[in-house]
């Protein structure tokens, strides 16, 4: 190499998960079942486990937007939501 110009490369696995289909999603709301559409009412994404199917049941929801804390545009979807107690996850 001459003077400061450095080159390298590194190989980076990649790993692509996709959900073929529609997925089937649904929330039970005091016994009354809500269907949810994909990018309408709700965003998922593909399993990491390669799993076909995810159930999740009577667990607590809470709905805070996209989760979005950004004070510098004074705009925060948590704002006066109680989240103590509460496991959540990105």
């Amino acid at each position: 190499m001459e003077g400061n110009s450095r080159s390298w490369t590194q190989d980076v696995p990649l790993l692509k998960s996709e959900i073929i289909g529609a997925p089937k999603l649904s929330l039970n709301i005091g016994g009354v079942p809500r269907t949810l559409t994909q990018g309408e009412d709700i965003a998922v994404r593909a399993a990491m486990t390669g799993q076909p199917t995810v159930e999740i049941a009577a667990a607590p929801l809470i709905f805070v937007g996209y989760g979005v804390h950004a004070p510098e545009r004074e705009w925060d979807d948590f704002k006066g939501v109680d989240l103590k107690g509460k496991s959540w996850s990105y």
